[in-house]
């Protein structure tokens, strides 16, 4: 759409349109993608409005605030199409950035490069130094940016469950005390839904029956209309297998049951992103009986 209206007024990114402005368009193709969870809708657009940025006659150190804000956004968005390594050049670059004009940006942007620089070793083989990293983590410091420093106490929360340190992990996900209203607002929807659903794996894992049934059945109730009219039913789909896996395992190793964790899986693989990914591997670690990060990581690199 908003390709198609540059197009139209005849806007050139590289002479009509400001810093400022190609950084709000950016801004929102980021948040799209977020919402939508599709970062490869955008991702084209992106690439293109920042290959004009770089070869423009414009000196990024004076629009040092919103050049780094651009490097975090292609950072995260190939972060979150599984392109680690061009993730890891545009983290780079951020980091260099952070250090100019007496590092007059660096403890604003610490806390969401902390968060994409974590993710990048969970999911690409080094989750015992991100855990180490997290655990290391100021979260008074940065208590005024919630809405990162919210994003990295369950980055930590998940590291440690791909872990399978379910204890530790349950300790600090009892951190999250809001309500989902509360985080929903400061984090959006799809926070929420992972934030539920990671608590109720560690609740199976942790064996505390009453707690998963009451959570499962107040999810369904919470969240239910609102995921099939966004078209995410697929969330529900999963609740049902993994709540079958944990009530009735008998059932978990039939040929039909299988079937249905295989075809669940291969939904949408591409567009996945790897958060998603990482509550499949669990369920896919149950049926084969498998290390759950290994799988992970399997899933992730094969997406």
């Amino acid at each position: 759409i908003i390709e198609r209206n540059l197009v139209l007024y005849d806007i050139s990114v590289t002479k009509n349109l400001s810093y400022q402005s190609l950084f709000k368009i950016l801004q929102i193709c980021n948040q799209v993608a977020h919402v939508t969870r599709n970062y490869y809708a955008v991702l084209e657009f992106v690439e293109n409005a920042c290959q004009k940025i770089t070869t423009s006659e414009r000196i990024e150190d004076s629009h040092l605030y919103e050049h780094l804000q651009v490097l975090y956004y292609l950072s995260n968005t190939y972060f979150r199409i599984r392109k680690f390594k061009a993730s890891a050049v545009y983290l780079k670059a951020m980091k260099d950035y952070m250090l100019l004009e007496n590092k007059k940006y660096q403890s604003i942007f610490y806390p969401q490069f902390a968060l994409l620089e974590n993710l990048l070793l969970i999911y690409t083989g080094k989750n015992d130094i991100a855990i180490e990293n997290l655990k290391a983590f100021n979260f008074k410091l940065y208590k005024t940016q919630q809405d990162y420093v919210l994003d990295v106490k369950l980055a930590l929360v998940v590291a440690l469950f791909l872990k399978e340190k379910f204890k530790e992990a349950f300790q600090i996900y009892q951190d999250f005390q809001h309500s989902d209203t509360w985080y929903a607002n400061k984090t959006g929807f799809i926070w929420v839904i992972q934030k539920n659903l990671i608590e109720i794996l560690l609740l199976m894992e942790l064996d505390y029956a009453d707690l998963v049934e009451s959570r499962i059945s107040g999810f369904r109730k919470k969240h239910r209309i609102h995921l099939i009219d966004h078209d995410e039913s697929i969330v529900l789909e999963f609740l049902k297998l993994i709540s079958i896996c944990y009530f009735r395992p008998e059932h978990s190793k039939s040929k039909e049951f299988k079937e249905k964790v295989a075809l669940l899986l291969s939904t949408k693989r591409k567009e996945e992103d790897v958060f998603t990914l990482s509550f499949y591997a669990w369920l896919k670690a149950k049926v084969n009986q498998a290390d759950m990060y290994q799988t992970c990581l399997s899933l992730v690199s094969n997406a």
